[in-house]
Parts: C-alpha cells; sequence; structure tokens
C-alpha cells in the first residue's frame, strides 16, 4: 500500500509542471487585451484592418491615440488590437521582435502598427497618416499584416512546448508504472 501511495505522489509530481505550464500559458494567452471591433458600413474594405498599438498603462499619448482611434470607428470599419508592454513582459517581448522583425526599435509608446505603416509616438499630426493607412490595409485586404506572422509564431512555439512536456509526463507515468510494477513482483 505505501508503494502506491508513493507512486501516486510521483505521478501527480510529474502531473503537476503539465498542469501549471497550461495555466500559464492560458493566462498569457489572456493577456493580449480584448480586441475592439465595431460594425460601420462606411467604406466597403476587402477584409478588416487589423491596428496593432502597443501601449503603456497611463502613458496620456497612448490614452489619446485610443480616443482618436474611438472617434475613427464612426467612418471606417477596423479591428484595435492592444497590447500594455510596460506591465507586461511578454507583450514587451512581442513588441521588440515586431520592431526588430520590421527593421525598426521601439524607442517608445504607443507604437502602432497598420500593415507595413508604423508610428512611433502619437500626435494628431500622424492622424491622417494613420487613416490612410488603415484604407490601404482594407483596400489590399489585410496583404501587409506583418504583426500576425509574430503572433502565429509564438502560439505554435507555446504549442510545441505543451506537446513535449505532456509527452515527458506520460514518459514518466509510464516509467513510475514499470518500476512500480517490478518493485511489486520482488516482493
Amino acid at each position: 500500500m505505501k508503494k502506491y501511495i508513493v507512486l501516486i505522489l510521483a505521478a501527480l509530481m510529474l502531473v503537476m509542471p503539465t498542469v501549471t505550464y497550461a495555466a500559464k500559458t492560458k493566462a498569457k494567452s489572456n493577456k493580449k487585451e480584448e480586441t475592439k471591433t465595431e460594425e460601420v458600413e462606411k467604406l466597403e474594405f476587402k477584409a478588416t484592418p487589423k491596428v496593432y498599438m502597443f501601449r503603456g498603462e497611463g502613458c496620456p499619448h497612448c490614452e489619446e491615440a485610443l480616443e482618436y482611434f474611438d472617434g475613427l470607428k464612426a467612418k471606417y470599419n477596423f479591428e484595435l488590437i492592444t497590447y500594455e508592454v510596460w506591465y507586461d513582459e511578454d507583450n514587451q517581448e512581442l513588441l521588440e521582435k515586431v520592431a526588430a522583425g520590421l527593421g525598426e526599435t521601439a524607442s517608445g509608446v504607443p507604437y502602432i502598427v497598420i500593415g507595413e505603416k508604423t508610428f512611433s509616438g502619437y500626435a494628431e499630426t500622424y492622424n491622417a497618416e494613420i487613416e490612410a493607412a488603415i484604407v490601404a490595409e482594407g483596400v489590399n485586404g489585410n496583404a501587409n499584416d506583418k504583426v500576425k506572422k509574430f503572433i502565429t509564431k509564438e502560439k505554435e512555439k507555446s504549442q510545441v512546448t505543451t506537446i513535449v512536456l505532456s509527452v515527458l509526463v506520460i514518459a514518466g507515468i509510464v516509467a513510475l508504472i514499470i518500476l512500480g510494477r517490478k518493485s511489486a513482483k520482488q516482493e
């Protein structure tokens, strides 16, 4: 009986890292803030343009940009996806990867990406360029969505890691069962 308790405890110890990792992965996926979408049929697009905004909690320029985008939704149908980077290391890492992938260094927030066009910081003088980029992405059907590939790569890495951990846990449990049976036979 004592051996079975030890075997069960060992199996639980092997399963816990997978459960913890799965919970952490789910929490990371929930860190991406809710996507804000409104249906407005002012201009026909091939696809809904995606506007990615990396921002800092409490950043006044970020708040101005968010207000601008909220107002712009009355004119265009687009998807605003925001990532808080000051307090979220995963989002900060994503920002750095996206900027590097676009041949830039993100020097501050907000960092806005619309297709191939980027904006570092925000000022009202950017409004015409931002609007033009949204229209271009909508007309092109999001053909230039550069951020999507970075997000997809991160999800694929997470899935591979989960599979590897699961296989290791199963192998450990099988090994414990085999060892438990061998020691039971020896008695």
